[in-house]
């Protein structure tokens, strides 16, 4: 099984910009705690996204004809759109894998909303649709 694409995003440019802002002075608390944040979610996300396409390689190895692409941005006529990983069999067939991750709960409505929990907040905020995400994929 060849891996056509392995993980390789590098997030190194965003963290250099936030830990810019992060060590200005004249930036306030508050937005130093959202920095902060926004750098642990960075981190978190990006080794989600690796042990992904590591789990999900070790899944296709086994397998003849399927190939594995990781981290794929297609950019078509100014739509930009990044699949995290793809498996393409040889019959055609793909599939696709949007990486999310959490450490508190998730929960998807009876609208198909998808909802993840904010223990800070102590409620459910809205998240992004990874079926919709998907489906944007395929208008394309």
């Amino acid at each position: 099984m060849p891996i056509i694409k392995d993980y390789s995003y590098n997030k190194e440019q965003d963290l250099e910009l936030l830990n810019v802002m992060l060590a200005q002075a004249n930036t306030p608390a508050k937005a130093k705690q959202k920095i902060r944040s926004q750098i642990a979610k960075i981190h978190l996300g990006d080794k989600a996204e690796k042990n992904a396409a590591y789990m999900l390689s070790k899944l296709v190895e086994k397998k003849d004809k399927y190939f594995l692409i990781n981290d794929l941005r297609l950019d078509i006529d100014g739509s930009v759109a990044q699949i995290d990983h793809l498996i393409i069999n040889r019959f055609g067939y793909v599939y696709l894998f949007e990486t999310k991750n959490f450490s508190t709960g998730v929960k998807v409505d009876e609208s198909g909303v998808f909802w993840r929990w904010d223990p800070y907040r102590k409620t459910y905020i809205e998240i992004p649709s990874p079926i919709e995400q998907s489906n944007a994929m395929k208008s394309h």
